[in-house]
């Protein structure tokens, strides 16, 4: 198959013997080459029973060179699991009958919330010790390891979450006024000592490397990152301490979520796989927990 540089692979979903979409990986930096920490893009939208839908993955990420090894960072790994999880629903969700009920066509409120569920299974320790391994040994990641760098990262989550209510505040503060009176770095300040417990640090500029803003997909709907999170955390309940290598659980998800794309409404597809309209108890319990709950199966 043609592609446009030969450090790009291609690879085919399957489903048993049947081909579901195909994945386009572009993922190591080079001369010439956008430097992006990881994205995904739809190049042909499935239709069922006239063609499949393909999606590119373009990432900067270690690797690639004769002599590199590729190793990652756990924060580039957690990076990569999340942009798989857009790959996965848009190849599975892209069967629909029109372009318009696939996976391209969701909620921006629920857009997110597959990936952030698929970054789950980087915190389990019999997933990534599948591959997860040492590249000198080939030794795999040990349990006890992967369970103590989650509690770490898991650690001041609330911090973490009031940042994100930040910039929530800030994408939407900028866009709900005349714009002509907008002093962003003013009004990211009194957002920002309005939502953390520690000031503002002047001639800072954070809002000039917050790229969301100048997109169209956010612009003023960050806050959708947090709502989808919490609609995550909801539907990874129904996994969660269990041996998250089983297929049962697994196939239920991708059938009643993931194949649907938008052909019912998000809320619907997650109350028909929870038998239950979504809450934030899942959020919470995660937000205030002191120990990660993880299945050592």
């Amino acid at each position: 198959m043609t592609v446009w540089h030969p450090s790009v692979r291609v690879y085919e979903m399957l489903d048993g013997d049947k081909v579901v979409g195909r994945l386009y990986l572009d993922l190591h930096p080079r001369a010439n080459k956008s430097s992006t920490t990881a994205s995904v893009s739809t190049i042909r939208p499935g239709v069922e029973g006239k063609h499949l839908p393909e999606t590119v993955l373009v990432a900067s990420l270690p690797g690639g060179q004769a002599g590199d090894p590729g190793l990652m960072t756990h924060d580039e790994v957690k990076t990569l699991f999340h942009e798989f999880g857009h790959v996965v629903h848009r190849l599975i969700g892209g069967h629909r009958q029109w372009t318009g009920l696939s996976s391209l066509a969701l909620e921006r409120d629920f857009t997110e919330a597959p990936s952030q569920m698929l970054e789950e299974w980087l915190s389990d320790p019999a997933t990534l010790a599948s591959f997860g391994k040492h590249y000198q040994t080939g030794e795999p990641i040990p349990a006890r390891l992967v369970l103590q760098m989650r509690r770490a990262n898991e650690f001041g989550q609330g911090l973490e979450v009031r940042g994100q209510m930040v910039f929530a505040k800030a994408s939407l503060s900028y866009h709900d006024r005349d714009a002509s009176k907008v002093d962003t770095t003013a009004l990211w300040k009194e957002i920002h000592n309005r939502y953390l417990p520690y000031p503002h640090i002047d001639g800072t500029y954070r809002q000039a490397v917050f790229i969301h803003i100048g997109t169209s997909n956010y612009a003023s709907a960050y806050y959708t990152y947090m709502w989808a999170l919490v609609i995550a955390k909801d539907l990874f309940s129904a996994f969660e301490g269990k041996d998250l290598l089983q297929p049962g659980l697994a196939v239920r998800y991708k059938n009643t979520v993931l194949a649907a794309g938008s052909s019912k409404p998000s809320a619907e597809l997650v109350r028909q796989f929870l038998g239950r309209p979504f809450n934030f108890t899942a959020w919470q319990n995660w937000l205030n927990r002191d120990t990660p709950v993880v299945s050592t199966q």
